[in-house]
């Protein structure tokens, strides 16, 4: 068996069998089926100079061609099968537009469905695609093979192309492909399968509000991701931000997020410019709300040339955000030019990424929570209320509505406008049924625009559809089922599964078994879309694969697919993890890994007491005056104040665990005055952020056994075959490491404030050095594992809320003063980069547009080397070179010229490559023309 038939065996044929329902029990694969994918292994060529000579037909190889009336996806459809041959054999293949087939020769036919070569294969094809399905077929016609790679329309071809690629033992998620580090022989013949999607809609729904998380995300990554949702057979991305959070919402003094401008049509310039603009703010170090006095969802702000383990170096500025947000916060007061920069630069960044998604087939959606200026918690801003004559007139919502709508129209493309219910049904439906055709006529006013109102809501807000029947519904799902839903009687129904949430957020989190459950809700809801909400990209890889697995049914030409799945839930999970884990890690340690993983999974939803995956981090919710708040209760009463039972169900939500030691320390009566606080430690508070790493009363020695996993991982290192391979399970396992060494440090928390309430300063400087070489340790994690913006965002959450807010914010005046001196240096994270040295391209690209100059943001840290930029064209023999510019720090800039054709580069710095398996394998872009 060759070895491209063995990896279609096993894992296509297979995954096909298990999520379409034939196999019900949980799988003991012997990884002995997957050696077949190292026989016939090529080694590369080690000179980075090696000579890539395209093939000619005499060496038999097959002649990739495309029609001459194929559109611009159809012909990227055709160079990224070229491409990804070319990575997996070595091979470079002729590509050529034709009118009709070759008389001579093996061929790779990349088309649609309807294409007059195509058709005249019909007979030996046996099958139709129906609507957004795909084939790969070879076929035998005159003596040779002819694979057939098509699609029903050009967007199905490119998942056709892609879904090639996947049959060559590549794996996708958000941030990039993994390919195997081993080469294989080319060979088309053998395929024969069919697809189907299962939902229509089928994509992510980034969640923005945290520093870990998408309101990191420059418009690179945005390019990035739309590239790679196609890659996945996937169409769409869908934005939930936030307005203005008034005084007494649930989320007060949050917001409102830039990517949606909120104004009146006379503030709007021609080309959708605005001229005037209330300030917004995504995440970023400098982020703070009516200046200075507010912080935005609990962070403070920091330097960047503060954080510790070399962290400052992987900053250019010490303010840092979003290209969009840029490094300066504007000043609220009277710094309207800045802010309308800010939403100017979102609408230019919008207008280039969502305008690449919608060539690659990428549905975009953004949208408002409702209500605009009626209710208790408006959404709209101080600023522009105090603009409006009339606020909450009917006349004035719709114009605010025509404002909104316009400047989009103006700006960049868009799909669909959500009009969201808000997030703790603070808004009566009344409010909103009343708001809705408001926008609706703001919608017409305007003459309409390319893209629909859609709803969306916490809960599914199925009693909009009586005034918008034919509109999208989007809810979110929890504990396996999507309420709301089975109410609405529109076809077009889209639930939303968690594969993240929001108070694990600097932390690895286990939902593949939340998103296959969601899918069969979904499905027999017969919903036309299901989605996944996010903050990461990388991290949760697993749970997008696991919805690739979801969206898509497969089966053999010449009969319908069953698009059905298997009743029994862990068999999914162990097939889902066992597919991921071969495409990122190699076939010699899938089965292990899916063994380790899963069933941390499947014990996910008992995840304090069940055997999950530990979580040692949680949200933030303290302040120097929360003790005064229980020391004020009536000491006459049974009845404590109940500001503090509050706190402690808003912070420990269904953990009984953590209530019973809030309730404890609720009951406590070691309690100082208000003014011996301040004076001690001043006044410092955290209001609600995620990813803290949280005390813990516990002993390491006993808490450690949770995380045994680790250790398993650990042993399993050195079986990991190849260095992309190795790669990719060091990003899972540095998480997994970073994961166990917040649970020691939440013990050591624990211990070091317990000292510090009983005043021993001495134990508690202890404790607290040990804490920085602990911090030290997952800083060092961090930086090793940067792929995009969103790891430094999450570098920036655990610095800024872990370190400064409750640790110097919380302690260090305490400390001093019962130091009777300062704190020693070691009692501090040490500055200094410790960890492995790198290159890094953050994020990396592997589509681009023909007339796009390719500018990359470059991270070295551990080498002194002056780094250097190659590139060529795929083929050439001769390289160019381009010298990178130092922005500041290990920060790194170069431009690659736009190119007419793909091309690869890479880039060094002493014995140091980005990408790692360089000059084995080097970084390739395809050029979409």
């Amino acid at each position: 068996m060759n070895i491209k038939k063995g990896y279609y065996i096993i894992t296509s044929l297979l995954f096909l069998l298990v999520l379409s329902g034939y196999i019900n029990q949980q799988q003991d694969i012997n990884s002995e089926k997957f050696e077949k994918l190292t026989e016939n292994s090529i080694e590369m060529n080690d000179t980075k100079t090696k000579t890539l000579v395209e093939k000619e037909n005499t060496t038999k190889l097959p002649t990739i061609i495309y029609s001459e009336t194929s559109t611009n996806t159809e012909i990227l459809a055709a160079k990224e099968v070229r491409r990804y041959l070319y990575l997996r054999t070595n091979e470079i293949l002729t590509l050529k537009q034709v009118k009709s087939l070759p008389e001579t020769g093996d061929l790779i036919l990349v088309a649609t469905d309807n294409d007059p070569m195509v058709d005249s294969l019909r007979s030996l094809i046996n099958h139709n695609t129906n609507r957004e399905g795909f084939i790969i077929k070879t076929v035998e016609s005159d003596g040779r093979n002819i694979l057939i790679i098509t699609g029903y329309d050009a967007t199905s071809t490119l998942y056709a192309a892609y879904r090639f690629a996947e049959h060559l033992g590549i794996g996708f998620d958000l941030t990039g492909d993994a390919i195997p580090d081993k080469k294989i022989d080319l060979d088309i013949t053998g395929f024969d399968e069919m697809a189907e999607p299962r939902f229509r809609i089928r994509g992510i729904h980034p969640f923005h509000n945290m520093m870990s998380g998408p309101d990191n995300w420059h418009t690179s990554d945005y390019m990035v991701i739309m590239s790679q949702l196609a890659k996945m057979g996937m169409n769409f991305i869908g934005l939930h931000t936030y307005g203005d959070a008034p005084e007494g919402a649930h989320n007060e003094g949050d917001g409102p997020d830039p990517q949606v401008w909120i104004g009146l049509e006379e503030d709007i310039n021609p080309d959708g410019t605005v001229k005037w603009s209330s300030p917004a703010y995504n995440a970023h170090t400098h982020r703070v709300k009516n200046n200075g006095e507010m912080r935005i969802w609990g962070y403070d702000t920091w330097d960047t040339d503060q954080f510790s383990s070399g962290a400052s170096e992987v900053f250019a500025t010490n303010g840092w955000g979003n290209d969009m947000m840029g490094s300066v916060i504007p000043n609220q007061d009277d710094d309207i030019d800045g802010w309308n920069q800010i939403y100017n630069r979102y609408g230019k960044s919008f207008n280039k990424s969502f305008s690449f998604g919608r060539e690659l087939g990428v549905k975009t959606a953004i949208g408002l929570e409702m209500t605009l200026t009626k209710g208790e918690h408006p959404i709209i801003s101080y600023e522009l209320r105090a603009r409006l004559d009339n606020p909450t007139s009917d006349e004035t919502i719709k114009n605010i509505y025509k404002g909104v709508f316009t400047r989009i129209k103006r700006t960049h493309p868009l799909d669909y406008f959500w009009l969201w219910t808000d997030e703790n049904d603070e808004v009566t439906e009344e409010d909103a049924i009343s708001e809705v055709p408001l926008a609706i006529q703001a919608y017409n006013e305007i003459g309409g625009a390319d893209f629909e109102i859609a709803f969306a809501g916490w809960t599914t807000p199925s009693f909009l559809e009586s005034i918008s029947p034919d509109s999208a519904f989007s809810g979110y799902c929890s504990d396996g089922y999507c309420d709301g839903f089975e109410e609405l009687k529109t076809s077009k129904k889209w639930p939303i599964t968690w594969g993240e949430e929001d108070w694990g957020v600097i932390q690895p989190q286990t939902e593949v078994l939340h998103t296959v459950q969601h899918a069969k809700a979904a499905r027999d809801l017969d919903s036309e879309g299901y989605l996944i909400q996010i903050w990461g990209s990388r991290a949760p890889s697993k749970e997008i694969n696991t919805m690739r697995l979801m969206h898509w049914a497969y089966g053999t030409t010449g009969s319908p697919v069953d698009k059905g799945f298997a009743s029994n839930d862990d068999s999914i999970v162990y097939s889902a993890y066992l597919d991921w884990s071969t495409k990122q890690f190699g076939h010699e340690v899938a089965q292990q890994i899916t063994d380790i993983l899963a069933p941390l999974d499947l014990a996910y939803y008992g995840r304090y007491d069940n055997g999950g995956l530990p979580t040692p981090t949680f949200w933030a919710s303290e302040s120097s005056d929360w003790a005064v708040e229980v020391e004020e209760a009536d000491e006459d009463s049974e009845n404590l104040d109940e500001s503090c039972y509050e706190h402690c169900e808003e912070q420990c939500g269904d953990d009984d665990d953590c209530y019973d030691d809030c309730e404890e320390s609720c009951e406590s009566s070691d309690f100082e005055d208000e003014e011996e606080i301040e004076e001690e430690n001043g006044e410092w508070d955290v209001d609600e952020a995620p990813g803290a790493i949280m005390a813990n009363d516990a002993s390491w020695s006993t808490e450690k056994n949770k995380y045994a996993f680790v250790d398993q991982l650990e042993d399993l290192r050195s079986e990991v075959v190849g260095v992309g391979n190795l790669e990719r399970y060091d990003y899972l396992l540095k998480s997994m490491q970073a994961l166990r060494l917040y649970g020691e440090y939440g013990t050591v928390r624990g211990a070091f404030e317990a000292a510090m309430k009983n005043n021993d300063y001495s134990t508690a400087l202890k404790h607290r050095k040990n804490m920085a070489r602990l911090f030290e340790k997952i800083v060092t994690l961090k930086l090793e594992s940067i792929t995009n913006n969103n790891e430094l965002g999450e570098i920036s959450n655990i610095e800024i809320l872990n370190w400064k807010q409750l640790m110097i914010n919380k302690w260090d005046s305490k400390l001093r003063k019962g130091l009777g001196g300062s704190i020693p240096s070691d009692a501090n994270p040490s500055k200094t980069y410790m960890g492995e040295a790198f290159v890094k391209v953050v994020p990396a690209r592997t589509v681009i547009k023909a007339d796009e100059n390719l500018k990359l943001n470059v991270l070295v840290m551990g080498t002194s080397s002056t780094p250097k930029l190659k590139y060529r064209t795929i083929g050439d023999t001769d390289w160019s070179n381009i010298p990178l510019v130092n922005v500041a720090r290990s920060v790194y800039e170069v431009t690659i010229p736009a190119q007419s054709d793909d091309f690869e580069y890479y880039i060094e710095s002493g014995n140091v490559t980005f990408p790692v398996t360089a000059p084995n394998m080097y970084h390739t872009v395809v050029v979409l023309k």
